[in-house]
């Protein structure tokens, strides 16, 4: 159950009748709830972070007052909370079933990046929006989010700046599009996510980083081409390869969930009752209206968990580019505001873009607008920068608390 904040503005009196609603309704959901019984149902959500208040996964708004965080480098012994969690981050979400409202309540979330390594500069390719990262074409979109420790354009970055890229592999191009990219110049170790190629009895490849497990002990078994691995390596290359100094699956054992959604691309195709998405398989033989589908696809695809396989119901092609791809949300107090209120903060990590196309609800207006208030905003990207641009601001009650 999402938290109700008790603390409303004097200023809008509807917020003062919402409250005692809410209040009288508060079993069946309210501002941050929802309606509808999922009882007894699990779910289980696979992609980027669109939002908070609590976290927003796919369109589903996940209460995470009670879940767990963890990274995929917790073998570190680092631990994890939500502050951790970042807009953009993929991220595997384990909750209740969603109800009526698209709300669910999360018990577990899992995030970790797919690269942390040296930028080359004589990779950018500025028209095309790639550049090359320890081996791997990374691609960036006007929806990708970019760290407010990145104080340069991406494309002007120092040849060696070490970047951490969140986001989805198309392992039947190789490339890796990006949803968030931080700077991470204290990394000790670099990081990769992706297939096995030419493999050997020391080296492998993954993209373009030809990788050495020669000096792993014990050494690592059952390695194949084609397998999804995580791989954690020195910073300095050894005549011409990168030593590994963790090697583990990147595919994480699947269990039963009655509810499942992942968004990614798709590979492995050789019909509609056997190709994958981010390396699951999937079967959308059942699937009504399910398009034409081919490997590289971006997709979205509903259904249920069963024997490490996704039941598909329901499949929709998606635009990486698309509005409904770059839209964020998020129901947040503000932190700090700008004198002359064309900006202001959410939380630490977000910074908010005000002009003139950004439309006002509930109460809301450029002018009234102030620290402490509990609104919701709908934001999308800008090219080239580390803020947000709000499309929409609307006075809300369910910040948590």
């Amino acid at each position: 159950m999402h938290n109700i904040s008790l603390s409303m503005a004097a200023s809008h009196p509807l917020q003062t009748l919402l409250k005692a609603l809410c209040v009288a309704a508060v079993l069946v959901g309210c501002g941050g709830g929802g309606s509808g019984n999922t009882s007894g149902k699990s779910s289980y959500a696979v992609g980027p972070i669109t939002g908070f208040g609590s976290i927003i996964v796919n369109g589903v708004r996940f209460d995470d007052n009670s879940a767990s965080v963890a990274s995929d480098d917790d073998d570190d012994g680092e631990s994890r909370n939500k502050s951790d969690l970042k807009i953009g981050m993929i991220v595997e979400v384990n909750g209740n079933g969603t109800d009526d409202s698209g709300h669910s309540s999360a018990s577990d979330i899992r995030f970790g990046s797919e690269i942390v390594g040296p930028f080359v500069k004589a990779s950018v390719d500025t028209a095309a929006k790639t550049f090359v990262l320890l081996g791997q074409k990374v691609q960036v979109s006007a929806n990708t989010v970019f760290d407010n420790s990145l104080v340069a354009a991406w494309e002007s970055l120092t040849d060696g700046t070490i970047l951490e890229v969140h986001g989805i592999l198309d392992s039947s191009s190789g490339v890796y599009n990006a949803t968030r990219i931080e700077l991470e110049s204290s990394a000790n170790r670099f990081k990769l996510r992706g297939q096995i190629t030419d493999l050997d009895a020391t080296t492998f490849k993954i993209g373009g980083a030809t990788i050495s497990y020669a000096s792993l002990l014990p050494q690592p078994t059952g390695l194949a081409n084609g397998q999804f691995v995580r791989v954690k390596l020195e910073t300095a290359q050894v005549n011409g390869a990168w030593v590994a100094t963790k090697l583990k699956s990147g595919m994480r054992k699947l269990e039963d969930h009655d509810e499942a959604e992942i968004k990614g691309t798709v590979s492995d195709f050789n019909s509609m009752s056997d190709f994958k998405v981010n390396g699951t398989p999937v079967d959308a033989s059942g699937a009504t209206g399910a398009p034409s589908l081919k490997d590289g696809d971006f997709v979205e695809v509903e259904g249920r968990l069963q024997a490490g396989k996704l039941i598909a119901k329901k499949v929709e092609l998606e635009d990486r580019d698309g509005d409904a791809s770059g839209q964020f949300e998020f129901h947040r107090r503000i932190a700090s505001i700008s004198s002359d209120k064309s900006t202001f903060q959410l939380g630490s990590d977000v910074t908010i873009v005000v002009d003139g196309n950004t439309a006002f609800d509930r109460g809301a207006t450029a002018e009234n607008i102030k620290d402490g208030d509990c609104v919701e905003v709908k934001a999308v990207a800008v090219s080239g920068s580390t803020s947000l641009r709000a499309t929409l601001i609307k006075f809300d009650n369910s910040c948590p608390l």
